[in-house]
């Protein structure tokens, strides 16, 4: 995970340097502004890949709670022919 945070802080960084360059913004605005967009697109990466893993981890075992409980409940019989119910017309 911190491999993606680094990538994405640095991601932010060149993005906003670049872009300020690009059109002509004085060099420290630039340089201080793409320092708040790497702490600020990494933050945003460690939040996104937190619920993603949460989100993950929640399905996997609410999967695993499904098939226990599957393998838990035994399965009605049903009556045969011959069995002890009685005839609908009969009380």
């Amino acid at each position: 995970m911190r491999y993606i945070i680094s990538i994405t802080g640095a991601a932010g960084f060149a993005l906003v340097f670049g872009v300020g360059l690009w059109h002509g913004k004085p060099a420290e605005k630039v340089l201080l502004g793409a320092l708040f967009a790497a702490v600020g697109f990494g933050l945003l990466a460690r939040l996104w890949m937190g619920l993603l893993t949460q989100g993950l981890e929640d399905s996997l075992l609410t999967k695993q709670i499904n098939a226990i409980s599957e393998i838990d409940e035994p399965e009605e019989e049903l009556p045969t022919e011959g069995g002890s119910m009685p005839a609908p017309n009969e009380q």
